[in-house]
């Protein structure tokens, strides 16, 4: 009786664990949803504030992840979101209604430990994140704007953390440090008459942080998020305005982001 029984426990483990909840560790999957935003860009030259471009985004976001062996995994992750802004600069004035759109991709890999009921998972990779503001146009004090562009590149160095919350649920926080690999940024002169030359530029320190508590199920999961770049001053760039090359640099400024996602997982 007790062989027959100890059979059957082993034949019923893999339904046990299942009915015990979600699993904790990382698993072979996707998901997909939707996401609202706030992003507030804010720079300053020795201190004093110079300008800010604020405004609300809707966007799109999914992730996939494959399992390896011994605990190891890899994966990607990528969303797009735009939306109106408004710019504030201490010397030229205001405008408002302009779109801006950001777009990141991610790759990573990492691996889980367990620690007692809870699990870590260390992860590194390599992303991008290209934000895109149209500003051009005229400004309330009628000096030119134009479109502004920002590419990132950079290393992703995070840890999850997760426990199960009920039979059905797990609660899951993410913290990351990202360390800057480079970061060009372009004024588009050349929308104003009588440049011919961009100011394009290179930041080369700068690093971000990332936090995102998120709630999952089976089939849905919820979250909270929060991004933060600090990059300092670019190195000289030129452009061109009437035939004279001038040089001028990107000013040190802070980003910050925060926002919601809903996502349906699939398998």
């Amino acid at each position: 009786m007790k062989k027959l029984a100890a059979g059957w426990l082993i034949a019923l483990a893999p339904l046990l664990v299942h009915a015990q909840g979600l699993p904790l560790n990382t698993t072979t999957g996707g998901d997909i949803g939707l996401e609202v935003s706030s992003r507030a860009y804010e720079s300053e030259v020795n201190g004093t504030f110079l300008e800010s471009i604020k405004g609300r985004k809707l966007g799109i976001a999914g992730s996939f992840t494959q399992t390896l062996e011994q605990g190891w995994f890899w994966g990607g992750d990528a969303r797009i979101a735009t939306g109106g802004t408004s710019l504030d600069n201490a010397l030229a004035g205001q405008r408002s209604g302009d779109p801006e759109t950001t777009t990141e991709v991610r790759l990573t890999i990492g691996t889980d430990f367990a620690v007692g009921t809870q699990m870590l998972s260390p992860y590194a990779g390599l992303g991008y994140q290209g934000v895109t503001s149209y500003l051009k146009g005229y400004t309330s004090l009628g000096a030119a704007s134009t479109t502004r562009s920002r590419d990132l590149v950079y290393l992703p160095l995070g840890v999850t953390h997760r426990f199960a919350v009920g039979e059905t649920a797990r609660f899951a926080t993410t913290l990351e440090y990202d360390v800057l690999l480079e970061a060009q940024q372009q004024t588009h002169l050349t929308e104003i008459v009588g440049y011919t030359q961009d100011l394009s530029t290179t930041q080369r320190k700068g690093s971000g942080a990332r936090l995102r508590l998120a709630y999952e199920t089976a089939r849905w999961s919820t979250s909270l998020f929060y991004q933060q770049w600090n990059l300092d001053a670019s190195d000289p760039g030129t452009y061109v305005d009437g035939g004279t090359v001038y040089t001028a640099r990107h000013p040190e400024n802070v980003t910050r982001e925060l926002g919601l996602q809903l996502r349906y997982r699939f398998q």
